[in-house]
């Protein structure tokens, strides 16, 4: 397997890695989201696909809607699944009310 080197003369970082894990974040794209979208929403994401969780009408039960929860929540809708959330929260239930009807235009 290839391995990406990167070095800086200031400080002298190296960083080695195998090229397929390695991803180019685009210039125009905010560091502040992508740092979710490589961290939670891989974890998401990653059993979603190997249980054909990506088509359209099929149902996703989320149990919390922390950081994972959020992410499951999102790709989701994203992939046009009947989405129900699980929590205990009641501020957690106001969150998803106020959402709904911020997408729903009410």
């Amino acid at each position: 397997m290839m391995e990406v080197v990167i070095s800086v003369h200031n400080f002298f970082y190296i960083w080695s890695c195998i090229c397929r894990y390695c991803f180019l974040i685009p210039k125009s794209y905010p560091l502040a989201s992508a740092g979710p979208l490589l961290c939670a929403g891989i974890t998401v994401y990653s059993p979603m696909m190997r249980h054909n969780m990506n088509q359209p009408g099929k149902s996703l039960g989320v149990v919390g809607l922390g950081g994972l929860g959020h992410m499951a929540v999102k790709f989701g809708k994203a992939f046009g699944l009947r989405v129900t959330v699980f929590s205990t929260s009641m501020s957690n239930f106001i969150y998803l009310v106020m959402q709904i009807k911020l997408l729903r235009g009410s």
